[in-house]
């Protein structure tokens, strides 16, 4: 397993799928990178905070600057195959509490401009998103496809069977 994925958690290091130009990538990092609009968050605890230098000086996560984060999130990023190895290796699960940290917390959609979360915390990600977006607090698991869900495993949807 990467070092990446060893303090996965779902709290503070989360799993995030990103679907840009018809292509998805999985990312696992601080939840703090995935702040839509770092600069509206930033500015509800301080007006004049202005230093995004923890985010590749980004302030504003969207279409125009996504490719610049994206690459500079590259250490971050995890392929479809560590994460089901990963999955694998938590198997049996006993409870969703248990798996929590195992499943992605957001997807965000560039192609789309569209935030979906499921990530249960104080911080309500889907909220501090760019003018032009739309952020929701939902189930996402239907719109990942198929191929992308590395939590079923010969047929099993492990996340359903713990939803359900």
């Amino acid at each position: 397993m990467t070092d990446k994925l060893k303090n996965l958690d779902g709290i503070t290091d989360i799993i995030v799928l990103v679907k840009l130009k018809n292509k998805y990538s999985w990312f696992c990092s601080d939840k703090t990178f995935w702040i839509m609009d770092y600069e509206k968050y930033s500015h509800s605890f301080d007006e004049n905070d202005n230093d995004f230098s923890e985010r590749f000086d980004i302030g504003i996560l969207e279409k125009k600057t996504a490719d610049a984060f994206l690459i500079a999130m590259e250490p971050y990023r995890v392929s479809l195959c560590e994460l089901r190895i990963l999955f694998e290796s938590s198997l049996p699960l006993e409870s969703f509490n248990e798996a929590y940290g195992l499943f992605p917390k957001l997807f965000i959609d560039f192609d789309t401009n569209q935030l979906f979360s499921v990530y249960s915390e104080l911080l309500q990600m889907e909220l501090f998103i760019p003018i032009g977006w739309t952020g929701k607090y939902e189930e996402f698991s239907s719109r990942v496809p198929l191929e992308e869900k590395y939590w079923i495993i010969q047929d099993i949807d492990y996340l359903q069977e713990l939803i359900d």
